[in-house]
């Protein structure tokens, strides 16, 4: 189980935020689960209880899950081939579509992450 703090405004102290699910990729976290946690958190996966909402309500039936299934795989399949086979970027495009506004990040002239202005490495900058 991995086990998320996240700071609210309303609470005084963080809180923890339970992230597993059974359909995850990262196959190690399942594996570390004793078998009682991977079966409280296979009843409570969002995945799984979505397909039973939909088969139980007639939506779609189990053979229409099976195809979406199919094609995720051949879609995800489709985008590892081709990154594989891509050209790595240049070290100019490392930061790109990676901000909202990326005023001040970058790669500088000496192939250094740099930072215009100090307040966004000291956290107090106003995006």
């Amino acid at each position: 189980m991995a086990t998320a703090f996240s700071a609210s405004k309303f609470a005084a102290q963080p809180f923890p935020l339970n992230t597993i699910s059974p359909t995850s990729q990262n196959k190690n976290k399942l594996n570390k689960l004793h078998p009682s946690e991977k079966a409280h958190y296979a009843a409570r996966d969002p995945i799984t209880a979505l397909k039973k909402y939909l088969i139980e309500n007639r939506l779609a039936s189990e053979a229409d899950l099976k195809a979406i299934d199919k094609k995720i795989d051949e879609v995800v399949e489709d985008a590892v081939e081709f990154a594989d086979e891509s050209p790595v970027p240049p070290r100019s495009q490392l930061l790109e579509n990676v901000f909202a506004d990326p005023k001040g990040f970058g790669i500088g002239p000496d192939d250094r992450y740099r930072c215009e202005d100090p307040k966004f490495t000291e956290g107090t900058a106003q995006v």
